[in-house]
């Protein structure tokens, strides 16, 4: 479900069931983010997770790791499963880049009107 903007640098065993370009942005210590990640090993994969959670009222709010743990086993919502841990988090960076790009993108325009 991710919008590739630029060449993936992994890619990944098993996409991830998420829509970034959707995600509520959230305020947290640096600064605005709607991705937001951390990994779990789960059997033989490495599974991306969110550490963003989408709320009823569509804000969204920022998770510590085991919450986002919980979250992720509750609701099955992932960035992407990975053969190794190396690959889940080469594959975050590059998101969290891309997801920067749009999003500063996104500012411009609306700094423009």
């Amino acid at each position: 479900m991710v919008k590739v903007r630029s060449k993936e640098p992994v890619i990944p065993v098993d996409r991830g069931n998420i829509d970034v370009s959707r995600r509520p942005i959230v305020q947290t210590s640096k600064g605005s983010a709607t991705i937001y990640s951390t990994d779990l090993r789960e059997g033989n994969k490495t599974v991306l997770i969110p550490m963003i959670a989408e709320t009823d009222d569509g804000r969204g709010r920022a998770m510590g790791y085991n919450e986002a743990v919980l979250y992720y086993q509750k609701t099955g919502k992932h960035l992407g499963k990975f053969n190794t841990d190396a690959d889940a988090t080469k594959y975050g960076m590059w998101l969290h880049n891309e997801e920067q790009r749009r999003l500063n993108k996104r500012n411009m325009k609306d700094i423009r009107r």
